[in-house]
């Protein structure tokens, strides 16, 4: 019985980990043409663009830098159930190398290796919006 629980564990969690890492062309194999190509750069400069899928009722986003997914996030509207997620946390657990978040609807894989450059990354991007911001606050009069 234990056994069979494992396996189905894997068995959730094995697909949607699998991804990180994967090419352009991979994830355009597996998920087929994107919904929508988002430049990355402008507010976090570690990434060169975001890809968004849709495949079997869950959105999937993939951040990409240097050409290979180094973030994918799944959502779906009922979410993810706990069996899921625990497959999920059992494959970070055997040192995958991966960052999970888990929020409602979504589960979020980062690649280790990029999190702390993704991290800095964003926190420039933040800065150039508040400088930005306040170069706009200061021009308005009164």
């Amino acid at each position: 019985m234990r056994w069979s629980i494992f396996f189905l564990l894997l068995v959730f969690a094995q697909p949607s980990f699998a991804r990180l890492g994967d090419t352009e062309a991979q994830l355009i194999k597996r998920y087929g043409k994107p919904t929508a190509v988002r430049p990355g750069g402008k507010y976090n400069p570690y990434f060169e663009k975001f890809m968004d899928f849709e495949k079997e009722g869950t959105a999937i986003s993939c951040g990409i830098h240097d050409g290979k997914c180094v973030t994918i996030e799944y959502k779906r509207d009922r979410g993810f159930n706990s069996l899921e997620f625990a497959g999920f946390s059992i494959l970070n657990h055997l040192g995958s190398g991966v960052v999970t978040q888990r929020a409602a609807t979504s589960l979020k894989f980062i690649s280790k290796k990029d999190y702390p450059a993704i991290i800095d990354a964003s926190q420039k991007g933040f800065r150039r919006m508040r400088q930005k911001e306040e170069s706009l606050t200061e021009k308005k009069p009164g």
